[in-house]
């Protein structure tokens, strides 16, 4: 079955500026990966 075997974000996580992925993916052939961003705050509740 596929597999994330590693994962790192890479970049400052600052408002403008832009983060990348840096990965290993095992498992046969890779199809388009989707990447989501989610801010959450400490004091407030996390709703997905």
């Amino acid at each position: 079955s596929p597999r994330l075997l590693y994962l790192h974000i890479v970049g400052n996580a600052v408002e403008g500026t832009t983060l990348r992925i840096e990965k290993t993916y095992w498992g046969g052939e890779e199809g388009d990966s989707v990447y989501r961003w989610l801010r959450v705050l400490i004091d407030e509740p996390f709703v997905l």
